[in-house]
């Protein structure tokens, strides 16, 4: 039997991109999934975890969200992959809140309170979560630490629809001016990487959330408006699914 451990909790996207990552190479791992099981939950307080994902074997833990280190923790043997450019993924970044946006507005109102799948999140807080994702980056290219409050991207408050708009609208226009040390060591929750390497993890994170919105939209019988393209997403290391199964 094995004793590898994946701690998770359903509709984060770093959880859903690290069980797709060891089921690709057949892995195999005792699923913890600490939001629905209370012995799980009791078991990631005891190795200390924080946040989610995270993967322990005989005794020893490390957050999952850096597939990289997670590789080497379990001894699997990965090709390098490199990072698109930093120019093109300033401008994906952008592509997705632009997308993201324009899918919010697509919503009934009624419907923007509506919860996520096996998540307590609306659609709005979702919306307003790639927004800050975005923002997030912006802070850690001004120097802050990308720590866990900062990738957790969570709003003061939620915005409404108009407010957001022009949030997105803000944060575009900021992330034009960008001008980032591409190489810049950055302090993470998951341990040191440079700051291009935040970026791209940013990036991606904003364009499987906005994946999520066309999904929603779709629920609900809306055709999304021009939804994030196969070449939007190409070579973003995206899950393959939107959802957990």
């Amino acid at each position: 039997m094995t004793d590898i451990e994946v701690f998770w909790q359903p509709g984060w996207t770093s959880c859903l991109g690290l069980k797709e990552f060891l089921s690709a190479r057949e892995v195999d791992y005792i699923s913890r999934d600490i939001a629905n099981d209370p012995k799980a939950a009791s078991r990631f307080t005891e190795i200390d975890g924080v946040r989610v994902p995270a993967v322990a074997k005989a005794g020893s833990w490390i957050p999952g969200a850096d597939l990289g280190r997670v590789a080497d923790f379990l001894g699997i043997a990965v090709e390098h992959r490199p990072a698109l450019p930093v120019g093109v993924l300033v401008d994906r970044l952008c592509r997705v809140l632009a997308t993201a946006s324009r899918l919010t507005r697509q919503f009934p109102a009624q419907h923007l309170p509506c919860k996520l799948p096996n998540r307590d999140r609306s659609v709005l807080a979702l919306a307003n979560h790639i927004v800050e994702i975005a923002a997030g980056y912006l802070l850690v290219e001004a120097g802050s630490a990308f720590d866990a409050v900062v990738a957790g991207a969570l709003p003061v408050r939620v915005l409404d629809r108009e407010a957001l708009d022009a949030r997105f609208r803000a944060v575009v226009a900021d992330l034009r001016q960008a001008r980032p040390d591409a190489q810049r060591e950055v302090g993470t929750f998951y341990g040191a990487t440079s700051l291009h390497r935040v970026l791209e993890r940013c990036t991606w994170h904003a364009a499987q959330h906005t994946r999520q919105l066309a999904f929603m939209l779709r629920r609900l019988g809306i055709e999304p408006e021009r939804p994030l393209t196969a070449m939007d997403l190409d070579g973003l290391p995206v899950p393959q699914a939107v959802w957990d199964a």
